[in-house]
């Protein structure tokens, strides 16, 4: 991406400067919420707070961005959320649930069928086709219907690269296969970190038309991690930290088509 497009500390001043009020969700149900969630780093004798006591709801069915530069906590925010790492305080709901009380083995059950991931460098399996990493999701989630994996290749636009491996497709190409892997859990909820941002602008305008596109047909929660300021107005709300806190929200009553973005 270029980089002026790459969020700025100044840049998030104006964002909190231009925040603009707007029409309570009343209509949508809470799916998440922060309630003073803290995460604290220990590394010898030295105290790192990567989040700092943050609250917030995010509602069923939203586009959701995380907005910041390196360090500010927005991964460490998804981190917790998807239940890779763990708060030190604070309680975090995910329908109702706090899954800051749960055991180990109610967190694996959570991460297979609640949640899904797409990563910006994809994280397939290199020795796997196309159809064998989605198809391995599907049994480690035991979901029974197996020929899920080429309907959803299909679906991504992958219907003649079924059978590739990874090294055979383009970054493009593996990110839609990330896409078709994370969406044959059935989530509720879908993370993405960065996952653009190791692709070009078209292919970017391509995953994000994708990623809107299926998560609003199915009603899937989508949070996207970014420091990129350019796609903000895709998302319904969109939450700028800095410094492991969130300086701001900014909701959008009319989110912009991923195609009308100026690219």
């Amino acid at each position: 991406m270029n980089k002026d497009n790459n969020l700025t500390n100044s840049e998030i001043e104006v964002l909190d400067l231009e925040e603009t009020p707007s029409t309570p969700k009343k209509k949508k149900k809470p799916i998440i919420k922060f309630e003073n969630v803290v995460k604290e780093y220990h590394t010898g004798e030295v105290y790192t707070r990567a989040l700092n006591g943050i609250n917030f709801t995010i509602y069923e069915g939203d586009i959701v961005i995380f907005l910041g530069t390196s360090g500010a906590g927005k991964s460490t925010a998804l981190n917790l959320l998807g239940g890779l790492d763990q708060a030190t305080s604070g309680r975090i709901f995910v329908d109702g649930d706090d899954i800051t009380k749960y055991n180990e083995n109610k967190m694996l059950e959570y991460r297979r069928a609640k949640v899904g991931y797409i990563f910006q460098f994809y994280n397939l399996i290199q020795t796997l086709t196309a159809k064998d990493n989605v198809e391995l999701v599907l049994e480690l989630c035991k979901k029974k219907k197996k020929s899920n994996a080429e309907y959803l290749l299909e679906q991504v636009g992958l219907k003649d690269r079924i059978n590739n491996y990874p090294s055979q497709l383009s970054g493009g190409e593996q990110q839609r296969v990330s896409i078709a892997r994370a969406l044959a859990k059935e989530p509720r909820i879908l993370f993405a970190d960065e996952p653009t941002g190791a692709l070009d602008y078209n292919t970017t305008r391509q995953v994000l038309e994708l990623l809107v596109k299926t998560c609003k047909e199915k009603n899937i929660t989508l949070i996207i991690v970014t420091h990129n300021n350019f796609i903000t107005p895709i998302a319904d709300v969109v939450y700028s930290f800095r410094s492991g806190e969130i300086i701001s929200k900014v909701e959008n009553n009319n989110p912009t088509p991923v195609g009308e973005l100026p690219w």
